[in-house]
């Protein structure tokens, strides 16, 4: 009889010492989800952060661009009136010397 008390013993030491190291698997395999879950944001955090700064980048060159097709397009329109002026001013010189 003490053998089996001592059998039935043993088994039941093996279990709870199976549920007690299961359950500190289980309990440290839910702290490794929250750091993911944490790495995770940290990574959407930086992505956002990447996002901003190349929409400001972005943003500043696009406003050089324009900027830069401003003043092209001042000059040429100078260069146009120029041009129109000096072609009115021709074309009253011939019709002065037609008439």
């Amino acid at each position: 009889m003490k053998t089996t008390n001592e059998y039935k013993k043993n088994i039941s030491a093996d279990r709870f010492l199976v549920i007690t190291c299961l359950s500190a698997v289980l309990a440290l395999a839910g702290c490794q989800q929250e750091d993911t879950a944490e790495k995770a944001g940290q990574k959407i955090d930086r992505a956002a952060e990447n996002a901003e700064q190349k929409i400001e980048q972005t943003t500043e060159k696009a406003d050089q661009k324009i900027e830069a097709t401003k003043e092209s397009l001042d000059q040429k329109a100078d260069s146009a009136k120029e041009y129109i002026d000096d072609s009115i001013d021709a074309s009253k010189g011939e019709l002065e010397k037609a008439r």
